[in-house]
This record gives structure tokens, C-alpha cells and sequence, in this order.
């Protein structure tokens, strides 16, 4: 499960949900609408949301991930996630 993270069906599903699982570094001056990862919440530290400020300048440390490395990563999510035995777990916890 956690080898897919964060590319897991249900994140992606739209740049909504890939936003709101974003959240910055604690040692990260928060700005408007960021939030720091905690136990209730979770999040991705690793997630770059963007923003209607960003720019190739600022955004020049930035990784991009292959299309084909996050088709890999959300098949294997698929997979592991079929393994969980119970339905309890599958509905409160992702869905794909």
C-alpha cells in the first residue's frame, strides 16, 4: 500500500483531492489554505500543489513523475488493495 502512495486511484481522482492531500514540511511557514501533516489527516509532504503564483522559477527543484511510473504505482495500489480482507478497511481507509 505504501510503496503506491500517493498515487492511489482515489487521490488522483481529481486536483482536488490530489490538493487537499498535499501539506508542507513542519518546518514550513504556513500560507493560506496549507495545512501540516497529522495523525487524523494525514497527508504528502512530497506533493507539490500548485498555485495560481507558481512559476517555472520557483518550481525549478521540482521532480516530475512519468506517466508510466504512476500508472505502475496505481496498478500496484489496485492489487494491494485486494488483499486487505476486509470491506471495513477498504471503505474507510482509500478506495479505488
Amino acid at each position: 500500500q505504501c510503496e503506491s502512495y500517493p498515487f492511489w486511484p482515489s487521490i488522483l481522482n481529481s486536483m482536488e483531492t490530489w490538493e487537499d492531500e498535499a501539506v508542507v514540511q513542519d518546518n514550513t511557514p504556513l500560507r493560506s489554505g496549507e495545512r501540516y501533516w497529522n495523525a487524523d489527516e494525514g497527508g504528502c509532504e512530497g506533493i507539490i500543489a500548485p498555485s495560481a503564483s507558481s512559476t517555472s522559477e520557483n518550481n525549478a527543484d521540482v521532480r516530475i513523475v512519468e506517466r508510466q511510473t504512476i500508472v505502475a504505482k496505481m496498478k500496484a495500489a489496485r492489487k494491494q488493495w485486494r488483499r486487505f480482507p476486509a470491506d471495513e478497511i477498504k471503505e474507510t481507509s482509500w478506495f479505488l
